[in-house]
C-alpha cells in the first residue's frame, strides 16, 4: 500500500510539473518583463519539485504532505504573478490562475476518491431541478454550477467551490441557497445520463488555496 501510495504521488508530481510549466510561460508572455518572469518562475517551480520528490520518496505520510505543500506554495507564484499585472491583463490572468488552482484540486480528489473504488468526479455541473432542467435563482434569473461534484453508486458524497483565500463567495454561496431551496437539488452526469440527487443535509464546501 505503502509504495502505491508513493508511486502515485510521484507520478502526481511529474504530471503536473510540465502543465504548470505551460502555464507559467502563457502566463509570463502578458507581462512586459516576459523573459525575467520565465526565469524566475521556471526556477521556482523546479525548486518546489526537486523538494516534494525528495519528501515523497521518504515514506506515505510525507508523499501526501509533499504534494500538499508543493501545490500550496507554486500557487502562491502563481497569484504573484497575477497581482503584477493591471487592467484586462489581470483579469485573462486571473483565469489562467483559477484554471490552476481547480486542475491542482481535481488531482487531489482523484487521490481521495479514486476511481478504481468506484467514485466518479463531476467538474462544472449546473444545478437542476427534478426534471433535469438546469435551475435559476428567481431573484437574479442565474444559474450556478458547481466547481466539483464527487458521487459513487449515486449517491453524492462531496460538493466543492474552488477558490482563493481573499475571494468574497457571500453573494455566490446565498445565490446556491436559495436555487436549492426553489428545487434545484440535483446536478447530472453528462457522461453516463445519471441525474443525481444532492441531499438536503450535503452543503458545498468553499475550498481555499492561495
Amino acid at each position: 500500500m505503502g509504495d502505491a501510495v508513493l508511486n502515485l504521488a510521484s507520478a502526481g508530481l511529474r504530471k503536473i510539473e510540465p502543465e504548470l510549466r505551460r502555464k507559467v510561460m502563457a502566463l509570463g508572455e502578458r507581462m512586459a518583463d516576459a523573459g525575467a518572469t520565465h526565469g524566475i518562475l521556471g526556477r521556482d517551480i523546479s525548486v518546489l519539485s526537486r523538494a516534494a520528490r525528495q519528501a515523497a520518496a521518504k515514506d506515505e505520510a510525507s508523499a501526501g504532505a509533499a504534494a500538499r505543500s508543493w501545490t500550496r506554495e507554486i500557487m502562491k507564484v502563481l497569484s504573484s504573478l497575477g497581482q503584477k499585472a493591471k487592467g484586462q491583463p489581470a483579469i485573462a490572468l486571473n483565469q489562467e490562475v483559477g484554471a490552476v488552482r481547480e486542475d491542482l484540486v481535481l488531482g487531489e480528489l482523484g487521490r481521495l476518491f479514486p476511481c478504481k473504488d468506484g467514485y466518479r468526479i463531476l467538474r462544472q455541473p449546473y444545478l437542476r431541478d427534478a426534471s433535469g432542467s438546469i435551475a435559476r435563482d428567481a431573484q437574479t434569473r442565474q444559474s450556478r454550477r458547481l466547481d466539483f461534484v464527487v458521487y459513487r453508486n449515486r449517491r453524492v458524497v462531496r460538493a466543492l467551490e474552488v477558490t482563493s483565500r481573499g475571494a468574497d463567495k457571500v453573494g455566490q454561496m446565498a445565490k446556491e441557497t436559495r436555487i436549492r431551496q426553489q428545487g434545484g437539488n440535483f446536478i447530472k452526469d453528462m457522461e453516463s445520463g445519471d441525474l443525481l440527487h444532492l441531499p438536503r443535509t450535503l452543503k458545498t464546501r468553499v475550498y481555499r488555496i492561495q
